[in-house]
């Protein structure tokens, strides 16, 4: 015997209603109008070439499908396959993406309330996994409708990116920074932060690095930054010679952070009154000593500028960087290549 029950009808094949009336007409489980227990299925509905399998229906603003499962298992799933076949040996074990058709294993709509809601107390609330494609695609249809991802943290992160051998948080924009700012049709960001930036690690740009600064006539300025070979500290002060000589002592809280070796740091000096010319000896790791040149007597004031390699950090002088490899539409399926680098997500309509 295969089937405990089979009914056909033009309307529905199984009709189950639980109502209150009377303790005779009340299931075992009480509220149930169907319930079904099978060592495989409990209920299995086929829609074959109807609108649907199983239609879960709740007028009263709760559940209309509930899928529990014991620990371990998998409360509700639902795939897209190429071909069913028996349905014991094809969820024996849940089949993996490969096995999978073109339709939509899951799809979740509503008009004001969430489309779909993962929760869980320890674990992931939702898991998006794809081979070739995108783990989680999200999408805003219509122009200032809202966030196509929204990441929320109360005291942790609130959007996390890694990758074992490539980027971890990608970003696009239309335009560099020179093209947004002075362009009349300003392009977008690839990456926008309000508020205080922390790199825990080096920070390269192809590009330029500059500050973005108002101007006095309404528009914003962009101001590049100084770049050297390798990574250098650099700090300023006044003095003023007593009889052709000064001696200058280093601010300790720079002094603990740069290579002050002697010979190993730079001091530049400007007088601000008329001299024979200004030197600089006796540089030490506390401080150095100016004095005017042709054993000139002046008192003269002047503002130096030193320059001191940044300790605790090797830079190679130079140094060759080798960039990672770019995300690429090459490395995409060639069912999804085209201009945009990411593949449009693949949602037929039922037909």
């Amino acid at each position: 015997m295969i089937y405990g029950v089979n009914v056909q009808g033009q309307q529905c094949g199984v009709v189950g209603e639980s109502v209150r009336v009377s303790a005779g007409r009340e299931s075992q489980v009480g509220g149930v109008g169907v319930y079904g227990f099978g060592e495989n299925f409990g209920l299995m509905g086929n829609g074959n070439r109807g609108l649907a399998g199983v239609f879960g229906e709740n007028n009263r603003g709760r559940v209309g499908v509930i899928g529990a499962a014991m620990p371990g298992g998998t409360g509700v799933f639902g795939t897209s396959l190429r071909d069913l076949g028996n349905p014991l040996e094809t969820f024996a074990d849940l089949p993996g993406p490969g096995k999978g058709g073109a339709g939509i294993g899951v799809h979740g709509v509503s008009g004001s309330g969430y489309g779909a809601l993962g929760e869980s107390e320890d674990n992931a609330g939702v898991v998006g996994r794809s081979n070739n494609s995108v783990g989680i695609w999200g999408s805003v249809q219509v122009r200032d409708g809202g966030y196509g991802v929204l990441g929320e943290g109360l005291d942790n992160a609130g959007v996390v990116g890694r990758s074992e051998s490539s980027v971890g948080v990608w970003g696009q924009g239309n335009r560099g920074i020179l093209g947004s700012v002075t362009s009349d049709s300003p392009g977008s960001f690839a990456g926008h932060f309000v508020g205080p930036v922390l790199i825990d690690g080096d920070l390269t740009v192809t590009g330029l690095k500059g500050a973005i600064v108002p101007h006095v006539d309404g528009t914003h300025r962009l101001l590049c930054a100084i770049e050297s070979p390798q990574s250098w500290f650099e700090d300023f002060g006044k003095g003023t010679l007593k009889n052709g000589k000064a001696n200058i002592t280093l601010d300790s809280d720079f002094a603990t952070l740069v290579s002050l070796k002697k010979g190993t740091y730079h001091v530049f000096v400007t007088p601000y009154a008329e001299t024979k010319g200004l030197y600089v000896t006796r540089r030490t790791a506390t401080g150095f000593q100016v004095r005017e040149q042709q054993g000139g007597t002046s008192n003269a004031a002047f503002s130096y500028r030193i320059v001191a390699k940044r300790k605790g950090v090797a830079s190679e002088r130079l140094a060759t960087v080798v960039l990672p490899t770019p995300l690429s539409i090459k490395k995409r399926p060639a069912k999804y290549r085209g201009t945009d680098p990411f593949p449009q997500p693949h949602c037929p309509q039922p037909k």
